[in-house]
């Protein structure tokens, strides 16, 4: 893949544009017209809009298509990007797997443990349940005055809140409390804690940050996001090679949530950086394989596996 290529907004499409762009640089290599797609309509739709050479291209029929299937794609209302993310994903691998072809499955797909513990008889139980992505939270930091929660409640509050990608897998992979757990070894109600780990972790690792509250304002605090990542420490026992991750895109969202606005960044395979804003391609400087970048916009983050230790 050369430099990306920009698509046109055809209504309020800023949210699907900003993640087809990154899904041709995750599934670029499978998405060609040399494979019977008469079958896979979503395939089929992508693979042609990859394959356009106007300028800029027009992704209207991936939206008809999906239409179909999905509610969120009828009308020209601004749509949550991570939303329309999984669905995409999930009607991809739904069509590949047609033909038994299992790539999002192995590219995307990873699973997780969770073990819940009572902590009044100690006994233990964990169940293995598949992820696309992890929900990344947001450290509820306090202020001198208020609390992070309420002043990030109120919109015209300023935050200067800021925290580093560590920061939030801590958050939200910390062991969680659970009252009124009925305990099935000593059959009473307890308090229980509960704590999942990576059993099997997929090429492609996604986080998705926790940016809006369940009263849907925006949290604008901002990210210390390292172009290198080392997962070891959120890995179950049973990992014996735990894996390193190159960041190769982001979704990012500016605005409020009524009034807001997506783009990505994305790298392609020989090392450029672009910045997909719409029809609206920006070449950007590569940086340090070993830095990092602060901003408060990022909103999905996309990282591939790079080595295991």
């Amino acid at each position: 893949m050369e430099a990306p290529t920009g698509i046109m907004n055809i209504g309020n499409s800023c949210y699907m544009n900003a993640v087809l762009q990154v899904m041709q640089v995750i599934f670029g290599k499978i998405l060609k017209g040399d494979r019977d797609v008469s079958k896979q309509p979503v395939l089929a739709a992508m693979t042609r809009l990859y394959e356009c050479t106007s300028i800029p291209r027009d992704a209207s029929e991936v939206k008809m298509v999906m239409s179909k299937n999905h509610q969120m794609m009828r009308g020209f209302e601004q749509q949550d990007a991570h939303e329309f993310m999984l669905a995409v994903v999930n009607d991809l691998n739904s069509e590949l797997k047609l033909s038994a072809d299992r790539t999002v499955d192995e590219t995307l797909f990873g699973t997780q443990r969770t073990e819940t513990k009572c902590l009044r008889c100690q006994n233990s139980s964990s169940n293995e349940s598949e992820f696309i992505d992890i929900p990344t939270v947001l450290p509820q930091a306090k202020t001198s005055f208020l609390s992070s929660s309420i002043v990030r409640s109120v919109p015209f509050i300023g935050t200067s809140l800021q925290h580093t990608l560590n920061d939030c897998l801590n958050e939200s992979f910390k062991p969680e409390k659970i009252s009124d757990y009925k305990c099935s070894s000593c059959n009473q109600l307890v308090t229980c804690e509960r704590q999942s780990t990576i059993t099997n972790p997929p090429d492609v690792l996604i986080f998705h940050l926790q940016r809006f509250t369940p009263m849907l304002v925006k949290l604008n605090d901002s990210l210390n996001i390292p172009f290198t990542l080392d997962m070891s420490k959120f890995m179950d026992r049973s990992v014996t090679q735990t894996p390193k991750y190159r960041l190769f895109a982001t979704v990012n969202h500016s605005g409020s949530y009524n009034f807001g606005h997506y783009t990505s960044v994305v790298s392609t395979p020989n090392g450029g950086w672009y910045s997909c804003n719409d029809s609206q391609v920006t070449e950007l400087s590569s940086p340090q394989e070993d830095g990092s970048f602060t901003a408060s916009e990022p909103y999905i983050l996309f990282y591939k596996k790079v080595s295991q230790s």
